[in-house]
């Protein structure tokens, strides 16, 4: 999207977790939960709330946004949008230096 987003809807499409090893992917609206993967709907906005259990993650899905730190305790916020055909992805943890 932008590199200033519009802002949070009070509640959010996707809430992603990063846990120490894995990711929680929460769509409050359905009640499903994935664990290191997203599915995103094409066309349609959506508003993910992102934050950490534990430690920091980074948190980049290239082909729709920029790189975002996850810090327990501080939870960010993010828009995505798929273009014309739905995206899955997978999501993973990087290599600490």
């Amino acid at each position: 999207m932008n590199l200033v987003d519009p802002p949070p809807v009070p509640s959010p499409d996707l809430v992603v977790t990063g846990h120490q090893f894995w990711w929680q992917a929460d769509y409050p609206a359905s009640g499903v939960v994935t664990a290191n993967e997203i599915h995103i709907p094409a066309g349609k906005p959506l508003s993910v709330l992102l934050d950490s259990k534990d430690v920091l993650h980074e948190f980049w899905v290239p082909k729709l946004t920029r790189k975002m730190t996850t810090v327990p305790g501080q939870a960010n916020h993010i828009w995505l949008q798929a273009g014309s055909s739905a995206l899955a992805a997978r999501l993973t943890q990087e290599e600490e230096s």
